[in-house]
């Protein structure tokens, strides 16, 4: 019975750490030179780096999280940052053209109806040239919006500011957000 014993804690034993090998892998996240296709996870923590929070003039930021296929950030007291990728209404033989149409659909949306367009297509204060449409809050506080075309993707970038941000803190935290979004898509 003795013997028993000893044989059944180290079959558990040994069956612990064959699971602990196992789920100890971590694919997840791609490697740093890897890029996302679909279907796979977006590697938030690449894609809001810390330098583009802080830029806003956010306090320590908190780690980003994927929710729905989408990376965020949030600061109750001062805001929220959200990347991903906009679902493609076609997904045919033609991914270029159908993200291209998403990407023109996306930057049109972001134009006043009344035709006071705040829309800047291409921003010019991006430091790489990029196919992007961008709006900024009025007054530093709300709802800036990024769209980028990145190969066959349309990255949607938002940040919304609780407080105010001045538009270069915008610009410096938008820019490091599409220069992210860019290598990683």
């Amino acid at each position: 019975m003795k013997i028993l014993g000893i044989g059944l804690i180290g079959l558990v034993i040994g069956a612990a750490l064959a699971a602990g090998v196992l789920f100890a892998v971590d694919d997840d996240e791609p490697a740093d030179d890897e890029t996302v296709s679909a279907g796979s996870p977006p590697p938030c923590a690449r894609l809001i780096p810390d330098a583009a929070v802080t830029s806003l003039g956010w306090a320590a930021p908190s780690v980003p999280q994927e929710h729905v296929g989408r990376c965020e950030r949030r600061d109750d007291a001062s805001g929220e940052v959200t990347v991903g990728t906009r679902a493609l209404g076609s997904l045919d033989d033609d991914r270029a053209k159908a993200a291209e149409d998403e990407y023109d659909a996306q930057c049109t949306a972001l134009e006043a109806p009344d035709g006071s367009s705040t829309v800047e297509r291409p921003p010019t204060w991006l430091t790489d040239d990029h196919d992007a449409c961008a709006q900024l809050p009025k007054g530093g506080e709300g709802v800036a919006q990024v769209f980028v075309l990145a190969d066959d993707d349309v990255v949607q970038i938002r940040v919304v500011a609780r407080k105010p941000v001045d538009d270069a803190h915008f610009h410096d935290a938008l820019n490091a957000l599409v220069v992210a979004a860019v290598s990683v898509y």
